[in-house]
Parts: structure tokens; sequence; C-alpha cells
């Protein structure tokens, strides 16, 4: 790695306008992530050892503009949405340049992995703007009173679970014999069969109003509708509470054969601030 890093910086030095080396921009991005300083990054390039803040921006842009909102590498598999309020610098001395909105992720399983080429080109933020874009819809908040949501009787169901006891016998198994395996080792033990392995996520555009605002709902049911059929996947979209009830609402409110109507809408859990 010293070896590589040391000849890419020649290299780069002899040769700055023709080629870009991809140790010194990984650095470069590297730095950014973790400490967003144009000072060192820049200070670093000027000693031979990194790109400069301008290519690393430059590299950033690009790579918002190669990935869009599409699920990268995806062929299939189960996707999950969920939206809920984000906040950034919610408290600041003059009460400007705060964020309240509504954010949105995709939970795939198996997960998915891509390695697409980054073009360098020159990106502006109106290009930016148009991929990661949410179609505002104004929706207005009917008000016929509260809608009674009736609930199916629960059935009552029993399944014999054949692993309620290992922790137990996992335990009670160093009494009878030794090594004892560990977790893991136990397990494999007992289980068989394949994995579908740990999920993915991807972040999707955020929309700058009120998570509570009826158009704000609406707009996100309908970009995740419009999501979840580009992959032909199901739209089983993930609220809290407050917002579940309003989307539900507005659900209910649709007209018959809207796209709407195929959502599967789960309430999660209220998140603790």
């Amino acid at each position: 790695m010293k070896t590589a890093s040391i000849g890419q910086a020649i290299m780069q030095a002899t040769r700055p306008k023709v080629i870009l080396v991809p140790l010194q921009i990984g650095l470069g991005v590297q730095l950014h992530h973790h400490f967003a300083s144009r000072f060192l990054i820049d200070t670093l390039h000027q000693l031979g050892f990194c790109c400069s803040c301008e290519e690393v921006h430059r590299f950033v842009n690009n790579a918002v503009m190669s990935h869009g909102t599409d699920i990268p590498g995806f062929s299939g598999g189960f996707v999950q949405y969920a939206a809920d309020n984000v906040d950034h610098n919610i408290r600041t001395l003059d009460g400007n340049n705060t964020f309240h909105g509504m954010g949105m992720i995709a939970a795939i399983t198996p997960a998915t992995k891509s390695s697409n080429p980054i073009l360098r080109a020159k990106v502006t933020r109106s290009d930016m703007s148009m991929v990661g874009r949410v179609p505002i819809l104004f929706h207005r908040e009917e008000s016929c009173g509260t809608t009674a949501v009736t609930y199916q009787k629960l059935v009552t169901m029993t399944a014999q679970n054949p692993t309620a006891d290992l922790d137990l016998i996992w335990k009670t198994a160093i009494l009878f014999a030794s090594p004892r395996p560990a977790w893991s080792g136990m397990m494999q033990f007992v289980q068989h069969g394949t994995h579908p392995g740990k999920s993915s996520f991807v972040f999707l555009p955020m929309i700058d109003m009120s998570p509570s605002d009826a158009t704000c709902i609406y707009s996100t049911l309908k970009f995740l509708c419009e999501h979840a059929h580009r992959h032909n996947a199901i739209p089983i979209i993930t609220f809290d509470q407050p917002l579940w009830w309003k989307a539900l609402l507005i659900i209910e409110a649709e007209p018959e054969g809207s796209d709407l109507s195929n959502i599967v809408l789960r309430l999660g859990a209220s998140t603790p601030r």
C-alpha cells in the first residue's frame, strides 16, 4: 500500500492533467466523509498526498447522478419502504437553516450490491435536483369526521417452536460434553437450509415539507408506489402512528382502481427522540 501510494503520488504530480489516480481520490472522499474539512483536504493536496477538494466535490456530484433513485443491482427480492419525519439543525442561534421534512428509505432482502463506474463530468445543482426530485401532488384534506376503523377478529393460532428451549440446552450442554460449541456453532447444528442474508438499505429523496401535511403524505405515497411498480414489487410502506393514521385516511378516500389501493400499509413503532 505504501509503495502504491508513493508511486501514484509521483505519477499524479508529474501528469496532473492526464490521469486521476484512485488512491488519492479515494483518500479525498474518505476525508470529506469523516471530517468535511476543505482545509485538511487542500493541505494534503498541496503536499501531493491527496486530490483537491474541488475534485472530491466533482466525484460526489457525479456519484449522485449515476446512482439516481433506483435500487442498485436489484434483480428481484423483498422490498419494504419506511417513511418518517427527519430533522436537521432543529435549533440554531438565528432560527434559520433548519430542516424538518419527510425522509424515505427502502429495505431490500436479500441485500443488493453493485459497482457502477463514476463518470467525470461537470454536474450542476439543477442536474442533481432533477435526479432526486419527488413530484409534489396537492391533496385536499376532507373534513368528513372521524373514520371508523373495523378490525377483524383475530384467529388464535398455535405453533410448536422447536428452538424454544435451545438456549437452555446450550447452557446445560457443558455438563455433558466438553468442549462445548459456541452459540454460532450451536445454531449451525440445529438449523438447516439456506438463509437469505442480511438486508440492504437505499436512501430515497427527502421532501422539504411538514411531514404531517396531507400533501406531503400523499406525495410520499405516490412516489413510493411508482418506485415499487418500477421494480415490480408490491408497495409495502411503514409509518409511525400519527402518519399512519393520516396515510390510511388518504388511501381510504381514493377512488376505486387507484394505484394507492395496492399499498400494504403497516403500523410501525414511534421512534423516541
